[in-house]
């Protein structure tokens, strides 16, 4: 008998193999494939949208989508709508009750001491001196939050301490129409 000849025995389990291999590849034609499925991070401050922290928010959420196409989307919420404060941020992202936020480092000290370091009277008085600042701090961070199971995602720079305001403060008069919170 040839080579290239089947027995009849041997042409039929061929034959189904090919059929049913036919028969899949066209029942997955009919049916449209899944998209593949969308994760929604919920991220939270407990400042406005248009401070520093909530900017930092919203750009990350802008960006965050960017890089994975839209397979990832951040649902923000500002102004402490979470009823999430930035001392409570650590233990919210822990617990699930959101998957990350944007939070003023000092108010997390009672988590690690590290993070107290932002207070330091006079530490930083430019931005210069906050990215160098950052740049020393960020490892010690990281660490710190390892330790609670979390991950620092980006650092918010934020403006020497001081007092700031939006118009000209010409006297000691001018200080008395400010709303200043210490």
């Amino acid at each position: 008998m040839p080579r290239n000849v089947l027995r009849q025995d041997q042409e039929r389990p061929m034959m189904r193999r090919s059929f049913v291999g036919f028969i899949g590849a066209a029942l997955l034609c009919l049916f449209e494939q899944p998209a593949l499925a969308q994760v929604t991070w919920q991220m939270a401050t407990e400042y406005p949208q248009t401070n520093i922290s909530g900017v930092g928010l919203t750009t990350f959420s802008r960006l965050i989508s960017a890089h994975t196409n839209g397979f990832v989307t951040v649902r923000t919420s500002f102004d402490n709508e979470l009823k999430i404060s930035s001392a409570e941020m650590i233990g919210a992202a822990r617990d699930g009750r959101v998957t990350g936020g944007d939070a003023f480092t000092a108010s997390m000290e009672k988590a690690d001491p590290v993070f107290g370091l932002p207070t330091l009277p006079f530490l930083v008085q430019s931005f210069e001196v906050a990215r160098a600042f950052n740049a020393r701090a960020r490892p010690l961070y990281e660490k710190a939050l390892e330790a609670q199971n979390l991950k620092l995602l980006y650092m918010t720079i934020w403006p020497a301490t001081g007092l700031w305001s939006d118009r000209a403060l010409n006297s000691a008069n001018d200080l008395n129409a400010l709303v200043v919170r210490t």
